[in-house]
């Protein structure tokens, strides 16, 4: 499972060694990104620090607001998608997450290059989390219905995340 609440409190660490700690990351609030930055508004130069580029995730400067809007780079996001399911999980037994699983199962059913997909979409649901995955569903579902009439690859990776969370909420509501 992708754990994005650790992978921004490693990169909040780097970010606070750039420039003291006085900037901000937040989650970002569209589909372009993961994660947003003032760094390059407090640091002593806008470029990406190494660093950054270590643990995977890339920056890149939006001239007119001066954030970074900071994402994994297509290795880091290969390395993230590789262990997640590749076929959905028995029907869950909660009728609340059928609409989830509904979408989960025809994104598995279209495969292709994690470089092929749109990333917003896998974006969107990990943003999300557990608790609204059913209302990312919700909207993704059209989304990805447009795609398939138009024959553009759908976001498969985002399929997998919804299937690992399904079959984490099956086990949970077993105990």
């Amino acid at each position: 499972m992708i754990d994005l609440c650790a992978a921004q409190a490693r990169l909040w660490l780097e970010l606070k060694a750039v420039c003291g700690g006085g900037c901000f990351l937040r989650v970002c609030r569209d589909d372009g990104a993961l994660w947003v930055s003032d760094a390059p508004r407090l640091a002593i130069t806008p470029q990406a620090p190494p660093a950054l580029t270590a643990l995977g995730v890339a920056c890149v400067l939006d001239g007119r607001s001066r954030l970074w809007r900071l994402d994994f780079t297509p290795e880091r996001w290969d390395s993230e998608t590789a262990g997640l399911p590749l076929v959905p999980p028995p029907l869950p037994a909660c009728d609340a997450v059928h609409g989830a699983y509904a979408l989960c199962r025809v994104l598995l059913a279209h495969p292709c290059e994690l470089s092929a997909q749109p990333l917003g979409p896998l974006r969107r649901v990990l943003k999300a989390g557990p608790q609204g995955m059913e209302d990312v569903a919700r909207l993704l579902r059209e989304e990805t219905a447009l795609r398939l009439r138009q024959g553009r690859p759908v976001a498969h990776a985002a399929g997998r995340v919804l299937a690992a969370w399904l079959q984490e909420i099956e086990r949970t509501d077993e105990v």
